[in-house]
């Protein structure tokens, strides 16, 4: 596939994604502060990214400007590859966003020691649990209560 068809490809599916294209998509690595720092390639990735759609406004708007004279088959070759990792969800504004969801996410719990499960008592469990035992000292003080009378009778 020759280089123009290459950069339509992916021009349109940056547009499916933010509305305006490689512009977009180019905008959108803008505004991320501080992604090079957390995705590897990321500035290949943006700097490549600006010369090829430079390549592509020249070839567009200047007279005499062909992508014979301007392109190789390794620009085509990495403008489908980026194609297909923006579709895999390889792309840098993709592994930034997994990166800030990674951060955001709480840390994983630690299993409980035992290999029983623990369980934690309900409200209204616990005020059973009270009556209960209530109920039982009061039954043994009834039982030694009648316990001492019958012997000093």
């Amino acid at each position: 596939m020759g280089f123009m068809q290459s950069y339509k490809r992916l021009d349109n599916l940056c547009r499916d994604m933010n509305g305006v294209g490689v512009t977009g998509y180019l905008e959108d690595m803008d505004r991320k502060s501080g992604a090079g720092l957390q995705v590897t390639g990321w500035w290949d990735d943006y700097r490549q990214l600006k010369y090829y759609r430079h390549i592509r406004n020249q070839i567009a708007h200047e007279n005499n400007a062909t992508e014979e004279g301007l392109c190789s088959e390794d620009d085509s070759a990495w403008i489908e590859a980026f194609h297909h990792r923006i579709l895999d969800r390889t792309d840098p504004l993709a592994l930034y966003c997994a990166a800030r969801r990674k951060q955001q996410s709480p840390p994983p719990r630690r299993k409980a020691e035992s290999s029983f499960p623990q369980k934690t008592a309900e409200p209204h469990q616990e005020k059973h649990r009270g009556r209960a035992v209530l109920l039982i000292v009061a039954f043994a003080a009834v039982t030694l209560l009648l316990f001492c009378l019958h012997r000093w009778l």
